[in-house]
């Protein structure tokens, strides 16, 4: 906007005061920027490519920026911000969809003064609470050449422009180049700047930087940790604050700004910054020597012997000196070695160490690599250090770590080893040169022992790391999603050195590094906050939070005395404004929240025992009403326990296995269904979407979400899950049930499966028939999911008991039939679901009928394809046509049973059939054609095996009357001479006979009181308190009176009863009784009887009716 423009906006907007707008933003492509003042849109102009500037009046409610084409607003921020005060003309060098320029972070502890030899410029390039931009640009062609061979060593003249909040530099004919040897192996790549050194020109006084990808660090924490918490102990190194790059104009990503260690840094470091500074030698620590033939020159600071070429051959390199590329620069390195080589303690006394070193300063860096699980540092790799020649101090060498990536749980050594609170176990510790040696004086040992203890006690330990930790989280959080929103300019590389080459340098390296070592190609995958909070763990990796947990746990000992730390964890709940809390002894410890609903922290091993408590402000509120025993046989963690519930792991009595499973049965083995226990699954990560979910119960929408499983001895989250309401029915009541989908884009499973079915169990009061029916379909050797309760959260707040069932579809069926086979190709499976309702207003039903010839008649909904390959094609309904035509055109004069044999596992139909009768699945395929699948197993030549789905309406629960459900003539089940199949089956004689032999043999030694009961009973003392929790909570969903609308409820009634049997009376009322009434009575309705009664009576029932002299059997 022009001068006179500016001059007119007094007028314009009734003397209200220009201001000029500034925000950094990439819109998309063939849009602009604009800023949104008090409704009204102005245009913004762009400068150094990505900060976008203009004047337009003050705002007097609010403003926001937007994206805008051709005028119109296509994207805009989602907030408004507020007018700006105090006089103010111009806003901060704002950043596009963010809120918050300057965050409240909490501050680390300066646990020790610094260094006598550090002497520091004050500067302000790294301003914790803020997150400047950097854009380098000025040749599109140089950078990416530069990304486009990231393994070279390639550097080009570029522009470089730092944004901060309040202030714009720029920077001409900076060297840029890629930065770092494996962290050029992964996408997102790193860059080195080096400013002109031809000027005097400094970025807050620093002339060379490394802007650090941080990809190797899902957690985007671990350098900021270790380089704030290494000035915390008063040692040298860089400072490390966050920045946001682009490069030509597009985002790059989130990037770790440090300092790098070569001239000039040393004289900001040592000399205030002083002009003219003649700074000593700065040797760095490579590691593996790069140009030594033999790959045996290591920078571990042995001595190397009088030739000082060995120590030119790329082990080490001189960052800063005078003459630092003769090689008599090595001389004094050279020298150092050899008195670390010829000393000891009976011939050198501590005063000619101090000499030649600050071991002070030593000794803290080695405390803090023990503590902060250095995997890459002196001790452990020989690497990634410099040590430099303080001329101030009479050329004594001053140790500074560099590069602290692979800490803090993520690195190459074992993690017993890494989180051991024995300073003794720490890698290298005694098996590099100077440690050894060091170490072999009794009071620098003592010192050390100190400074771990005291590192522990003051720093890195949860109390004080977690919440400067938490604000950086969520000042960062918005910025990480960004950042892996956006394309990576690299290429991942997994074999950096080619295949031979590699295997050579993993000997070496195994060779020449401490034990424990496991040299691997780490590609990490898991979210921001796994990465953090867990549960992440393997050989060589653990989450931040839980590393630095069990690292001040392994040292508890030590820090309370004889008492061994225990981690204590608890799911809970607790009331607005509480936190969680353990007792232990009558003394309180504060408990940490993680995935939201399972606390976890450490305290002291209990002596008499513990509970867990609600506190408000440090007081008690809510406790455990009894107290838990303590730990024994070496325990140093508890079970994932529950808040109130003072048994984990029940006694129940088994369900007997009446039949072998059937052939095609190859089920996985799987931890998944542990039957007394009561796991707790959390789904969080998007409160909208919940909501959303279930303020349209009645409709099919999916979301991604979160998903934590939180069993008794394991944790593991999920992301990307796809959430969904389940079922038809269920969702007319006020307690929904979820399905969940695993991301099938990889081979996350939970114990060997991928999807999921939480039922609600709110059809049946007594919580127990779909764990009956499951339970006697696998006792019968029959094809089924299995069944468990789960306590299930939503967005952190607890929706109920659940029960957890497997979905039917890929890849289920290699888990039940091909023992998790990878690579297994399913047959098709599909799904009986009902009735459908064809456009032309005619009904189909499942009830495997023959439809004709045209295909399209069998995918009018009545049908589904659950799996198998090409299942969206028409023709992937053939399979079944042939199987109705083959029922319909049956018969027992022309088809012999072998015909039967090849097209269906009849037995396995003649089970679950049986079992269909005497558990009363009214909703089952004779009552109502629905709630089944058919699979055609590859290994058996296609043939169909039955498999029984959604048994929730069984039982004496159910939609015919209850005459017929409890009848013991198997003739007066509903639908069984009325189905296709059923009625084609049962025309043989053969096939009748075993029918009825398995109605008495399943009633005599499974479905009766003498063997149910007890194993019921043994249910119910494990459900009791969470049916009595279950039905205190208050429910996500609404009760749908008139699912079909009020008009035509009665016309789908009269459908529903057309095509069910003689009987049917459907019902859609939500049921009141009673937990125990449901179970035990009195209650008898039309449809519906208590469990129990229903088994006593059905089975005496059968048994009268097996008796009496007019049945053969």
């Amino acid at each position: 906007m022009n001068k006179i423009a500016i001059a007119l906006l007094g007028v314009l907007v009734s003397n209200i005061q220009a201001t000029t707008y500034n925000v950094i933003a990439e819109p998309p492509a063939n849009m602009s920027v604009a800023v949104i003042v008090d409704k009204v849109t102005y245009p913004l102009e762009a400068t150094f490519g990505i900060l976008y500037k203009g004047d337009a009046p003050s705002a007097t409610t609010g403003y926001h920026y937007a994206f805008v084409d051709n005028k119109e607003v296509k994207v805009s921020e989602p907030f408004t911000r507020p007018p700006l005060k105090d006089g103010l003309l111009t806003t901060l060098n704002e950043f596009f969809n963010r809120s918050i320029s300057n965050y409240e972070l909490n501050t680390l502890p300066q646990v020790l003064e610094p260094l006598s030899s550090i002497h520091r410029i004050n500067s302000d390039l790294h301003i914790m609470n803020q997150i400047p931009s950097i854009h380098i640009y000025g040749n599109t062609s140089a950078t990416k050449y530069l990304e486009g061979n990231q393994l070279q060593d390639y550097k080009s003249k570029l522009n470089v422009a730092y944004i901060g909040l309040d202030n714009v530099q720029v920077f001409e004919n900076v060297k840029v180049s890629l930065a770092g040897r494996s962290s050029r192996w992964v996408p997102k790549l790193s860059y080195g700047l080096k400013f002109d050194k031809k000027n005097s020109t400094t970025l807050f006084g620093y002339k060379n930087f490394k802007l650090r990808a941080l990809a190797q660090d899902k957690s985007y924490l671990r350098e900021n940790l270790c380089y704030n918490s290494y000035k915390s102990i008063g040692a040298p190194t860089s400072g490390f604050s966050y920045v946001r790059l682009f490069i030509d104009n597009k985002a790059v990503g989130l990037y770790g700004l440090i300092e790098t260690f070569q001239d000039p840094w040393v004289a900001a470091k040592f000399a205030d910054g002083e002009e003219g500074y003649k700074s000593g030698y700065l040797y760095q620590g490579i590691g593996f020597a790069q140009d030594d033939p033999k790959g045996l020159k290591l920078s571990d600071l042995r001595y190397e012997g009088i030739n000082m070429a060995n120590y030119n051959v790329g082990q080490y390199k001189i960052k800063a000196g005078i003459n630092k590329k003769r090689i008599n620069a090595y001389q004094d390195l050279q020298e150092f070695t050899k008195f670390i080589n010829a000393s000891s303690v009976s011939t050198t006394p501590e005063s000619e160490w101090e000499k030649k070193l600050d071991v002070d300063g030593f000794i803290r860096a080695m405390a803090f690599e023990d503590v902060f699980g250095l995997s890459d540092g002196y001790m452990t790799g020989a690497n990634n250090f410099y040590i430099y020649q303080d001329p101030n101090q009479n050329n004594r060498f001053t140790y500074i770590p560099v590069d602290m990536d692979s800490t803090l749980g993520d690195g190459f050594y074992r993690l017993d080893l890494m989180l051991s609170g024995n300073y003794s176990e720490h890698p290298g510790v005694f098996f590099r040169p100077l440690t050894r040696k060091i170490f072999s004086y009794p009071n620098y040992l003592n010192k050390y022992k100190e400074y771990i203890l005291k590192f522990t006690q003051t720093l890195v330990n949860p109390s004080i790391m977690f919440p400067y930790i938490d604000s950086v989280v969520d000042m960062i959080r918005p910025d990480v999603e960004w950042d892996q929103s956006l394309p990576k300019v690299g290429k991942v590389t997994k074999d950096p050195y080619g295949k031979e080459d590699t295997e050579v340098l993993s000997t070496l390296v195994h060779l020449h590094s401490p034990s424990g070592m496991i040299l691997a190609y780490k590609n990490q995958t898991e979210s921001f906050d796994v990465a953090i909070n867990g549960p992440l763990r393997n050989d060589i990796v653990v989450n931040l939070k839980d590393f630095i947990r069990e690292k001040i746990v392994a040292l508890l000992g030590v820090l309370v005395g004889t008492a061994q730390a225990i981690t204590y964890n608890v799911i809970a709940e607790p009331p607005a404004n509480m936190s969680v809390a353990v007792i232990v002894d009558k003394v309180t410890y504060p408990l940490e929240a993680t995935f939201g609903i399972l606390y976890k922290g450490d305290a002291p091993s209990a002596t008499t025992g513990y509970h867990y408590a609600f506190v408000d402000n440090k007081e008690v509120k809510v406790s455990e009403p009894f107290t838990r025993p303590p730990l024994k046989d070496g325990l140093l963690t508890t079970l994932n326990e529950f808040f109130n519930r003072s048994i984990s792991t029940y006694e129940l009595n088994t369900l007997p296995q009446v039949l072998e499973p059937l052939s095609s049965i190859h089920r996985i083995n799987s931890d998944l269904h542990i039957m007394n226990q009561i796991p707790s699954i959390h789904i969080y990560g998007n409160t909208s979407a919940t909501k959303y979910l279930q303020d349209n119960q009645l409709q099919d929408y999916k979301v991604n979400l979160n998903v934590a499983y939180i069993g008794l001895d394991n944790v593991q989250v999920f992301e990307n899950v796809k959430v969904s309401l389940a079922g038809h029915s269920s969702r007319w009541l006020s307690k929904l049930s979820y399905g969940l989908k695993f991301d099938k884009k990889n081979d996350t499973t939970l114990f060997g499966f991928k999807n999921f079915k939480l039922r609600a169990l709110a059809h049946d009061r007594s919580y127990l028939r779909e764990n009956l029916c499951h339970s006697s379909y696998k006792s019968i050797g029959a094809p089924t999911s299995g069944f468990s309760y789960v306590r299930l959260f939503i967005d952190n707040k607890a929706v109920g008991l659940y029960g957890l069932i497997e979905t039917f579809q890929d890849p289920w069926v290699a888990a039940e039939f091909a023992d998790g086979e990878k690579g297994y190709k399913s047959g098709y499976l599909y799904q009986g679901i009902g009735l459908a309702l064809t456009s032309s207003g005619e009904v189909r039903a499942s009830d495997l009928r023959y439809e004709g010839i045209d295909m399209a008649s069998y995918r009018a909904g009545q049908y589904k394809i659950k799996a198998g390959k090409h299942k969206k094609r028409i023709n992937a309904y053939q399979d079944l046509q042939e199987f109705t035509k083959f029922i319909n055109e049956s018969s027992v004069s022309t088809t012999p049973e072998s015909e039967w044999e090849k097209k269906l596992d009849v037995d396995g139909f003649l089970r679950a059939m049986a079992m269909e009768d005497i558990l009363g699945l009214s909703d089952g395929y004779m009552p109502s054609a629905n709630n089944f699948y058919l699979y055609g197993v590859p290994n058996q030549n296609n043939r169909f095996t039955y498999i029984a789905a959604d048994m929730d309406s069984t039982i004496g629960s159910g939609i015919y009357r209850l005459d017929l459900m409890l009848s013991g003539n198997y003739s007066e089940h509903p639908g069984f001479f009325s189905r296709p199949l059923t009625r084609k089956i049962f025309s043989y004689p053969n096939y009748l006979n075993k029918y009825k032999e398995y109605i008495l043999k399943f009633t005599q030694t499974l479905v009766n009181p003498s063997i149910m009961f007890p194993y019921i009973d043994s249910v119910v003392d494990m459900i009791r308190p969470e049916v009595e929790w279950d039905q205190s909570l208050p429910r996500t969903g609404e009760s749908v009176s008139k699912p079909f609308g009020g008009v035509n409820a009665s016309a789908i009634k009269d459908i529903i009863r057309a095509y069910g049997e003689p009987g049917m009376m459907p019902t859609f009322n939500e049921k009141t009784e009673s937990f125990d009434i449901a179970i035990n009575g009195p209650y008898r309705k039309e449809t519906s009887v208590n469990l129990k009664d229903f088994i006593r009576e059905k089975s005496e029932n059968v048994l009268a009716f097996y008796n009496q002299p007019n049945t053969s059997l």
